[in-house]
């Protein structure tokens, strides 16, 4: 999501926050994988189950509900393995971790430019990109009230 999918977050003066994205609604969260056209690794996986279900036709777009569900739980699995990652890491440079509605919002007393570099060296930066707001580089939103 770039800055303008989301409403800024709004930090405490002298401090950096970025959205953490959990979850996109229940309809938008399906339509991904039920609606071609889907991701690579989803048109993969429906290929997968096409060998063991005869009512899955990828090259025709027809999938099953279970498939689709199944799809969707492997997702969201991955998704949450990732979130949980990112907050143990973030947790451990010293970033607070709040809910905000469907999403976590992580803030930390620094400047956009050290918490990036500081983001950077511990490797998750870029693996955030996954799953937070994006700025117009592709590096995580960071909101900064300074």
């Amino acid at each position: 999501m770039t800055a303008t999918d989301r409403a800024q977050v709004m930090p405490k003066p002298g401090h950096v926050a970025v959205r953490l994205r959990l979850f996109e609604s229940a309809g938008d969260e399906l339509r991904d994988v039920m609606t071609p056209p889907w991701p690579q690794w989803v048109q993969r996986y429906y290929e997968l189950e096409e060998h063991q279900d005869p009512d899955i036709a990828v090259d025709a777009a027809a999938i099953t509900p279970s498939a689709a569900v199944s799809a969707l739980s492997e997702r969201l699995r991955n998704r949450l393995v990732l979130v949980s990652w990112t907050l143990g890491v973030l947790q451990e440079l010293g970033w607070d971790v709040a809910l905000d509605g469907d999403s976590l919002i992580a803030s930390c007393e620094t400047t956009p430019d050290a918490a990036l570099a500081s983001l950077e060296h511990a490797g998750v930066a870029g693996a955030m990109c996954r799953i937070c707001d994006i700025d117009e580089q592709g590096w995580p939103l960071l909101s900064w009230n300074g």
